[in-house]
């Protein structure tokens, strides 16, 4: 009896294991069908998806430019204002552009480090893109007779030294006369000095945090350029002695 138990146990067991593995073998197949087993897109769609990924390509360049124009950010962190004792916000207005300082100084002299990381500007650009190719034109394709459904993106980028590279999940449902497809994923990649440029200016950052090279630079400009001898910085009126004044004029 207790043999017959242990192998009706065993059995039970087996079966349980082999419908756990069909189980995960049928799962597998749904979730990764479409990368083992791509289905063949009709060309009648080609122009449509070169179509999309150049506006994929102008949404991209777009970014980039206002990123590199404003210290890495698209969207500005918090604005905090100056005061008469210090006499600086956390942000320069440049023709009408806000410019995120890396550091500065609040107006109750509190330090405001606001550097970002290549992650942060890499998901700023994400979001970029998320917000803006939904916009990308197919009006040209629906006047021929393309129906264009479009999902929502999810878009992953890579800044690169030489390169940015994005990646973006949306599902495009198209269709022309008899023929349908789903196009999916969309990749290009723009070259673009992006992160170099964000490395070395990481490097400039760091040494003028440790060394403070640009203010001894100023100093030397101003000791070259500026009057600095004989000034005096006071808070009282200077009064002249005319008499001294000409005999120092005479004597030089």
């Amino acid at each position: 009896m207790v043999g017959r138990g242990v192998n009706k146990a065993g059995q039970v067991t087996i079966f349980v294991i082999l419908a756990i593995v069909l189980v995960v073998a049928a799962a597998s197949y749904f979730i990764f069908k479409d990368t083992l087993f791509p289905v063949k897109v009709s060309s009648t769609f080609d122009p449509l998806e070169t179509n999309f990924l150049n506006c994929i390509q102008e949404k991209t360049q777009t970014g980039i430019k206002i990123i590199e124009s404003k210290g890495g950010y698209i969207s500005d962190p918090i604005f905090v204002s100056g005061s008469q004792y210090m006499p600086f916000s956390s942000q320069l207005d440049f023709l009408g552009v806000s410019i995120p300082y890396w550091h500065s100084v609040s107006g109750n002299n509190f330090e405001i480090n606001q550097v970002p990381t290549k992650e942060e500007i890499q998901n700023q650009l994400a979001n970029y893109l998320n917000h803006e190719v939904p916009k990308c034109n197919f009006n040209s394709f629906t006047k021929e007779g393309f129906s264009i459904l479009k999902g929502d993106p999810n878009t992953e980028v890579l800044i690169k030294d030489n390169s940015v590279q994005v990646i973006l999940d949306m599902d495009l449902n198209v269709g022309k006369g008899e023929e349908s497809a789903i196009l999916a994923n969309h990749k290009v990649e723009i070259n673009s000095e992006l992160g170099a440029l964000y490395s070395d200016a990481i490097k400039f950052y760091n040494q003028e945090e440790k060394e403070s090279f640009l203010e001894n630079y100023s100093v030397d400009i101003l000791r070259n350029y500026a009057p600095v001898d004989g000034v005096e910085l006071t808070c009282a009126p200077k009064i002249w002695n005319a008499n001294l004044c000409s005999k120092n004029l005479e004597c030089k």
